[in-house]
């Protein structure tokens, strides 16, 4: 329904989107990317308890949720739960051994909570059902645009240890020796975590070793990670961003590094590059580096932007937008821009 941006104002207008006994929900996306906006009533009969709205729940949450609805409907789990990142809004649907279902909820603002336990029953949990699923079709229909395609072909072939592509090289005397930098590289990937409204963490791994930075809202980290990933695929020498945690600062710097050379001719000779990752505390009030949390190199800048892809691409395929999507879909045309790249490359110097 045009112009209904939040769950107090889907309450004034229209039924709940989910129903459990005495529990109704109304579900909005409010324009928070991530996050869906909720009111809730809890009602018995005609006498209205309680009328909540504001909590902020995740999509991936709901999502769960809807899932863990259905399978408790069905018998087959024994629980199923949803909560606001905040803690204003618990649900908890129970079965007890005998087979008694119950419906827990807790209601916070501030200082002051409400809560209720109150029993379910079979007809109520299909029409709950029913609306999890409505809902569910309604935020995928909302066609909240672009979605990631790339997932699955870079889970099928991943990016490892770059393997230059075999040239023919011509009799000449004026030739490049081979050359290799003795730095070693890793696997890398890259985990991306909300751990709030408002509040993200980023784990990195390259090899054996590990780092780890967040912040908040002030600083866009997954978006200017999806840049960097896009200028060092692009042959960027470097790529640097800040994090500001409040008060915590972290510098990150994406860098690229000459890992060795495979001699020829100066026209066929080629340079394998692996990319430097290199995540660095900086001190809040003088704005001096301090703690270094990670210093490594990644195979290459493609292994780098393939991983970044595969950390933020998930955040994206349910319509949500975590940052904007042009970066994501920049990041995808290039990477599928370069795997043609190198299929021609390839076919042309006859490798098999």
């Amino acid at each position: 329904m045009a112009g209904i941006e939040t769950g107090a104002e889907r309450r004034a207008a229209l039924p709940p989107d989910l129903k459990l006994g005495w529990l109704s929900l109304w579900i909005a996306e409010g324009g928070k990317q991530t996050w869906l906006d909720m009111a809730a009533e809890v009602r018995e009969s005609s006498f209205d308890i309680l009328a909540f709205r504001g909590p902020m729940v995740q999509r991936s949450d709901f999502i769960a949720y809807a899932g863990d609805l259905e399978a408790f409907a069905a018998g087959s789990v024994d629980a199923a739960a949803l909560r606001s990142q905040g803690g204003s809004l618990h649900l908890k649907l129970s079965r007890s051994e005998p087979g008694w279902m119950r419906l827990h909820v807790w209601l916070r603002w501030g200082h002051v909570e409400h809560n209720f336990t109150f029993g379910i029953g079979q007809d109520a949990l299909n029409e709950a059902v029913a609306g999890a699923r409505a809902t569910m079709q309604r935020l995928e229909n909302a066609g909240r645009g672009w979605r990631p395609r790339l997932l699955a072909t870079i889970a099928a072939d991943p990016a490892g240890t770059p393997e230059p592509i075999k040239v023919p090289q011509p009799a000449s005397d004026d030739r490049i020796e081979d050359w290799d930098s003795g730095i070693e590289t890793g696997d890398v990937t890259f985990r991306y975590e909300i751990d709030g409204y408002g509040w993200y963490g980023v784990e990195v791994r390259i090899g054996d070793a590990t780092g780890e930075f967040g912040g908040g809202y002030l600083t866009d980290a997954m978006g200017d990670m999806l840049r960097g990933a896009l200028a060092m695929l692009a042959g960027a020498h470097r790529f640097e961003f800040t994090c500001n945690a409040e008060p915590g600062l972290t510098r990150v710097t994406f860098e690229r590094v000459d890992l060795r050379v495979v001699g020829g001719t100066r026209l066929s000779a080629r340079a394998v590059h692996g990319c430097r990752v290199r995540v660095q505390e900086i001190d809040h009030f003088s704005g001096a580096d301090a703690q270094v949390e990670l210093d490594a190199v990644a195979h290459s800048p493609r292994a780098l932007a393939e991983a970044i892809y595969r950390m933020a691409a998930p955040h994206f395929t349910d319509g949500a937008q975590p940052t904007n999507p042009a970066a994501l879909a920049a990041l995808e045309g290039a990477l599928l821009a370069v795997r043609e790249m190198e299929a021609a490359e390839i076919q042309a110097s006859g490798a098999p």
